[in-house]
């Protein structure tokens, strides 16, 4: 994490994707590091919490980054923001710069993020923590494959999205019955599973238009169609 200016907000850092491969490498021989394990389950912790706050930062409601108090504001290019516990201020273009870049944008994750929060700060064994690594791991992935553009892992694991996405692939290839998953779409409000339907038919519609493009030609006596 690199040092920000004084009374500028923080940013947690993504996970490396080498510490998730070693831990999932290591539960696969049925043994655990515990410090690589509280490591990398922590990173990932705060890092979902960078994540809503970011989101709620969007929508209104800044966390001060001095008595994280929050801060309502406008959301408006050149609106200020003053904190009205500890007399904060700063500017919203400022304040949204902080993360603009940073990979906090993942929608589709934050129910995700709020449950594995929920449950990791109530874990205590390294093997409790390796489940809810790995819980919060299968969904990235699952919201990878069902909603296009940028994968929601990548705010959460080093990486550019194709690497990203690769890497989820080999990861998490037959390490868990799908049975136990669950419906992910239980995570998804009305909203949210109609926009899915509506990207899917797009998807559908260029692919057909792809392959229709793509399909050679019919010959008929040696003339072309």
């Amino acid at each position: 994490m690199s040092d920000p200016k004084p009374d500028a907000p923080r940013w947690a850092d993504r996970v490396p994707k080498w510490k998730i491969a070693r831990i999932y490498e290591d539960d696969a021989r049925g043994i655990h590091d515990k410090e690589l394990v509280d490591d990398v389950a922590f990173t990932l912790l705060v890092r979902c919490e960078s994540m809503l706050q970011a989101e709620e930062a969007r929508r209104g409601r800044a966390r001060c980054p001095v008595c994280e108090a929050t801060v309502e504001h406008t959301a408006q290019k050149g609106c200020s923001l003053t904190c009205e516990n500890c007399g904060w201020t700063g500017l919203w273009d400022a304040y949204r710069k902080s993360f603009d870049g940073q990979h906090l944008i993942a929608p589709g994750l934050q129910p995700f993020c709020r449950e594995y929060i929920h449950h990791l700060s109530s874990s205590q064994t390294p093997k409790a923590k390796m489940y809810w690594i790995d819980w919060l791991i299968h969904r990235c992935h699952w919201e990878g494959t069902a909603l296009p553009g940028q994968p929601g892992a990548t705010s959460l694991i080093e990486g550019r999205a194709q690497d990203v996405n690769a890497f989820l692939s080999a990861l998490t290839a037959d390490t868990r019955n799908p049975q136990e998953m669950g419906d992910p779409s239980q995570y998804w409000d009305a909203a949210q599973q109609e926009q899915i339907r509506k990207w899917r038919k797009a998807a559908d519609r260029r692919k057909r238009k792809k392959e229709q493009t793509e399909k050679p030609n019919k010959t008929i006596g040696g003339d072309t169609e």
